[in-house]
């Protein structure tokens, strides 16, 4: 964002000279640290608004436990139930709303919200109906009634954080999950992604080091292997899919790819700051 701002600001004070008009420092410094809040606010939405804390459903006991910041909640199912809360969010786009998924428990007695967990983030449909339609399903019914669903690490590794990427092309994606097959076609598209979307992957990793819950995977116990986990065979298992780890010849091209990026970028870093201080 700051250099952004830079830019900006240099062409506009090139303009404004051209227009026979002198720039005024503390103009220019005003417009560079009105950033600064906007680049804080990101920080925080990243850091705390909507995040998802690692969260366990039992079936067998009926609990869920939620591993949150300061202690681990075991809440009885039934006295769960589901809101909707709407949360505004600063991104690089600007500002942004999203709603979440809430479990509240309620007070047996007077009703009220005793405790709430995030257990999802999206739009009213993904976040809200289709994700506790599921956990609903997951909880009461037969497993033979649940959809088939994909399990994610809470935490993968750098790699194959890339190749969950938003700014992956899917079709890249399930090639380098090796999930489809892989072609010389491809690594030369992975080389031409990679490079293009190198400044928005790193903020991207960056963010979702940030935005892990307090305690991480480790919190979880057994549970951090989530398809390992599952009985052989558990309908679970059946109906569950996973993201396979990255193959060898999609991380050598990845690996270089990068380099290209980061040779690439790094100069039009630098023919950027010359034309700054031109």
């Amino acid at each position: 964002m700051l250099l952004l701002d830079a830019v900006f600001v240099h062409f506009c004070s090139k303009l404004m000279k051209m227009d026979g008009f002198e720039s005024s420092s503390a103009f220019l410094a005003i417009l560079v640290l009105a950033s600064i809040p906007f680049c804080i606010w990101i920080f925080r939405s990243v850091k705390h608004n909507g995040r998802v804390e690692p969260i366990v459903f039992n079936r067998v006991d009926q609990t869920v436990t939620h591993y949150g910041k300061d202690r681990v909640k075991t809440i009885a199912w039934e006295r769960l139930k589901p809101f909707i809360r709407i949360v505004r969010v600063v991104g690089m786009a600007g500002g942004a709303q999203i709603e979440l998924l809430v479990l509240a428990e309620l007070d047996e007695v007077s009703g009220r919200v005793t405790s709430v967990m995030v257990v999802g983030r999206g739009d009213v449909i993904t976040a809200g109906s289709l994700r506790y339609g599921f956990f609903k399903a997951y909880m009461h019914g037969p497993g033979e009634d649940l959809p088939g669903f994909r399990l994610v690490s809470v935490n993968p590794d750098w790699m194959k954080r890339v190749a969950l990427s938003l700014w992956v092309v899917p079709a890249l994606r399930w090639r380098w999950l090796g999930e489809k097959s892989w072609s010389p076609l491809t690594g030369l598209a992975s080389v031409f992604n990679a490079v293009v979307a190198l400044p928005l992957l790193i903020p991207e990793l960056v963010a979702a080091r940030v935005s892990l819950g307090p305690r991480g995977e480790p919190s979880l116990g057994p549970w951090h292997k989530r398809f390992d986990a599952l009985a052989p065979a558990s309908v679970l298992r059946k109906l569950a899919r996973h993201h396979g780890n990255v193959v060898v010849e999609a991380k050598r091209w990845l690996l270089a790819s990068i380099a290209i990026g980061c040779v690439f970028w790094s100069a039009v870093l630098v023919l950027l700051g010359l034309v700054l201080t031109s």
